[in-house]
């Protein structure tokens, strides 16, 4: 559907992409931070592809987080530099890369630490350093591979003699432990060098090297990312090391050469083909070694992209296939282009166009005390001022009324209510005194969030608060009249610069943490939600750069929200299932693969679902996110949400709907919130029997669920859950809410006819997307005029 605004192939930057009242935000990824009372709080330990790291590069550990019994790290390596520090420093160059420094006995080391990028690059003028791994009750690595006078030479290390280096005729060396006592798994590790090392050394620590001048740059990676193998393949090793391990070796060689150290993210936005092209180009840090190594750039994709292309999501690639390596990361696998840029196409949502709607049945008796019960609630719970407390609660209530306002009779008491109130919720919601002014530490940037009182000091859950903001206005701005959003436009442009900040390439995801530690599952739907809006007013006020960086932005999120239905898959291929409240590793059969994740994590790639939690069953589908069922529909995902939803979450939570029975797990009653959130999908996205869903509604009333404050029958969950149960039968409708207002909407169950009355936003021709339950999708036409109503009727069969 194409929209009102004439449409136009825009090239925007990362750097420069939307904001009229602020040209050039940039991301700061995973990398951030929070000032809290004054005091800037910037975590020292981050997360990459295949491992995780913190800024004390003098004795720089490489961790593998909560992989080890009791949830204790796993220590690949640490690189020890002699001498004592006397400065630090921890410099971000980008959203994907940062560098600490420090100075020690006047020496200088810097490791680059890229979010891009299988390795760890280290730059440093002393003349010596070690490879350190008996830690933690480990015997050092005890095997190292290298070439020897042209010849591949596997090395037993001892502590007794220093070994010469000369005859070294390539410059890389692989460290493994062959088998030894005290190591789990082995875990191949590459060093490549850019000056030669003049003695190697077996230490009772690990290996060292030392050089007859500076050391010039070293990079140190796991061969095969988080792939393992076991103690008794490695010892098959000790007579003969298997050939893929010496190909590898040599060629990353001449990419690690090229090691990238920044990123610029472009993007192309086409609405004729309904796709956003995207690029990434690189700034690497390029040497020509003692061995005459010609550097070979390499260009990432992010894994998640590569992932959700393999299990059917709408990549393209229009240069060329990724070439994939044998690395796996935290998030898919490691897969690039060769030379300096990687491009891929993904589609634009179907949602910056078009959106499911709410509809008043009629002629229906087993709708009937639903709608009745609906307009109880709109006209005796819903608040008639705004709030004084807890600010998220207008926006709640604002919601519900937009959404049911096309729903109500004309002229009706109700809507001529709403129509005066919803403007005095929002102008609370948005005034000076319910947004916060943050400052991000790291790139100086600030952003607005919501006041949530005892959370507004806090650090986390900004993207949920953001996103229903945002989701509020623009479907209150969609449904009464634009001038809600126009007025406050540059604050929902500062409420928009938390997902431009906080932003992660290697997901595509917003981050739920300020300072980088997850994307959470019902964060990433709000989130996505929120910029969805943000592009649908960008476009209907004419701020044409904030529609073209939302519409790019949501395109991306959409894929990690698909992504998160294969991560539980990959979790387990590589055995690396770290389990939602436990923190700990799991047995790679014991990781729940039938639903999504329960997050993206920047230190292990992801925590897994464990469905003996009711909100671990619900979190991928809570709550009142009106394009989320369609995009289940759309992307082949309502299949394994309907597993889910009847055969997994009664089976493990009989009582899911009886709010008398208590879940230990979550301390919370069953018949909560979370059971509105089942209902809801059963009724939208399943389209189970109206009366049977409001018989299940009903029956948690008087229960100890109803008394605390997650009730079902708050409004912020009852209504939705009305509005979506009265229309379990009747068709699904989908508006091209770029080209039309909603003004009314009716289905008449007794002649299977829908009705609508649309204002027109241009003169244009537009397509209405109807479907019976369960049945086949229909295009019927309209057309509309600017600013007049055109009436729309169909019966749909």
């Amino acid at each position: 559907m194409r929209a009102c605004l004439t449409s136009v192939l825009v090239s925007l930057t990362l750097l420069a992409g939307s904001a009229q009242a602020d040209a050039h935000v940039q991301s700061v990824g995973t990398f951030g931070g929070f000032i809290r009372a004054g005091v800037a709080d910037v975590p020292q330990s981050n997360g990459f592809l295949t491992f995780s790291a913190d800024s004390n590069v003098s004795a720089h550990r490489l961790r593998w987080q909560n992989l080890m019994p009791g949830g204790k790290d796993f220590v690949l390596g640490e690189m020890r530099f002699p001498g004592n520090r006397e400065t630090s420093q921890l410099k971000f160059i980008d959203w994907s890369t940062l560098a600490p420094t420090a100075t020690l006995s006047g020496a200088r080391v810097t490791a680059y630490l890229s979010r891009t990028f299988p390795a760890v690059h280290y730059e440093s003028t002393t003349t010596e350093f070690t490879f350190a791994t008996a830690i933690d009750g480990r015997a050092p690595m005890s095997r190292m591979t290298s070439v020897v006078n042209g010849k591949i030479r596997t090395l037993e290390l001892d502590s007794t003699a220093a070994i010469n280096m000369d005859a070294m005729s390539e410059p890389w060396i692989l460290l493994w432990s062959g088998g030894a006592a005290g190591w789990p798994f082995e875990v191949p590790i590459l060093l490549t060098f850019e000056k030669h090392p003049a003695r190697a050394m077996s230490g009772s620590n690990g290996v060292s090297f030392s050089f007859s001048g500076p050391m010039g740059s070293v990079n140190v990676m796991p061969l095969k990312g988080l792939r393992r193998f076991t103690a008794a393949q490695a010892q098959l090793w000790n007579k003969e090391i298997p050939a893929d391990l010496i190909i590898e070796s040599r060629a990353w060689v001449s990419i690690l050469a090229a090691f990238p150290v920044g990123l610029t993210e472009t993007f192309t936005i086409d609405e004729h083909s309904g796709s956003v092209a995207i690029q990434d180009s690189y700034r690497y840090h390029s040497a020509t070694d003692a061995w005459g190594t010609v550097p070979t750039p390499i260009a990432p994709f992010p894994p998640t992209v590569v992932r959700a292309a393999h299990k059917g999501y709408p990549v393209q690639y229009p240069a060329a296939q990724p070439v994939e390596s044998a690395i796996s990361t935290f998030y898919g696998p490691f897969a690039y282009a060769p030379g300096q840029v990687a491009n891929y196409t993904l589609p634009l949502p179907h949602a910056l166009t078009r959106l499911p709607i709410p509809l008043r049945v009629l002629n229906s008796p087993a709708t009937a005390p639903i709608r009745a019960e609906l307009e109880r609630l709109l006209t005796e719970d819903l608040p008639r001022d705004p709030a004084t407390f807890f600010i998220p609660n207008d926006d709640r209530a604002a919601t519900l009324m937009c959404d049911a306002f096309a729903t109500l009779k004309p002229d009706s008491p109700l809507r001529n209510r709403f129509q005066a109130l919803v403007p005095r919720l929002l102008a609370n919601s948005f005034s000076d005194t319910s947004l916060l002014a943050s400052t991000e530490p790291v790139t100086r940037q600030s952003y607005l969030s919501p006041v949530q009182h005892s959370f507004g000091q806090e650090s986390f859950d900004r993207e949920w608060y953001i996103g229903r903001q945002l989701t509020t206005i623009a479907r209150c701005a969609e449904a009464l009249d634009l001038k809600i959003a126009r007025e406050v436009w540059p604050k929902i442009l500062g409420l928009y610069q938390y997902d431009r900040i906080f932003y992660d390439w290697a997901t595509g995801s917003v981050l739920s943490s300020v300072y980088g530690i997850n994307q959470l599952a019902d964060g990433i739907h709000f989130a996505w939600e929120g910029m969805l809006g943000v592009a649908r007013l960008a476009r209907l006020v004419g701020d044409t750069a904030t529609f073209e960086d939302a519409a790019y932005r949501s395109a991306r999120q959409q894929l990690a929200l698909f992504a998160t239905w294969q991560q539980a898959e990959w979790s387990r291929e590589i055995d690396y299932g770290i389990a939602h409240f436990s923190a700990q590793k799991i047995d790679a059969q014991e990781v729940e693969t039938r639903g999504a994740i329960d997050a993206w994590t920047e230190e292990f790639g992801s925590a897994t679902l464990e469905f003996r939690s009711l909100w671990q069953t619900t979190n991928f589908i809570y709550f009142d996110n009106s394009a989320q069922y369609s995009f289940y529909r759309d992307y082949g995902l309502a299949k394994q949400l309907k597993t889910l939803e009847y055969d997994i979450m009664p089976r493990l939570h009989p009582g899911w709907t009886d709010g008398n029975v208590f879940e230990p797990v979550d301390g919370r009653f069953y018949g909560s919130d979370h059971t509105a959130a089942h209902l809801l999908a059963r009724a939208v996205l399943f389209h189970d029997d109206s009366a049977t869903l409001y018989a299940l509604f009903q029956s948690a009333r008087g229960t100890k669920a109803e008394k605390q404050w997650y009730s079902m029958y708050f409004y912020g969950s009852a209504g939705p859950l009305l509005l979506g149960i009265e229309r379990a039968q009747a068709p699904v409708v989908e508006l091209p809410v770029a080209l039309a207002q909603l003004v009314e909407s009716t289905f008449d169950a007794k002649t299977a006819r829908v009705t609508l009355k649309l204002l027109g936003r241009c003169d244009a021709k537009g397509v209405v997307r109807m479907r019976m339950p369960n049945g086949e999708w229909k295009n019927y036409p309209v057309v509309l005029v600017r600013d007049e109503k055109t009436t729309f009727s169909a019966r749909v069969r």
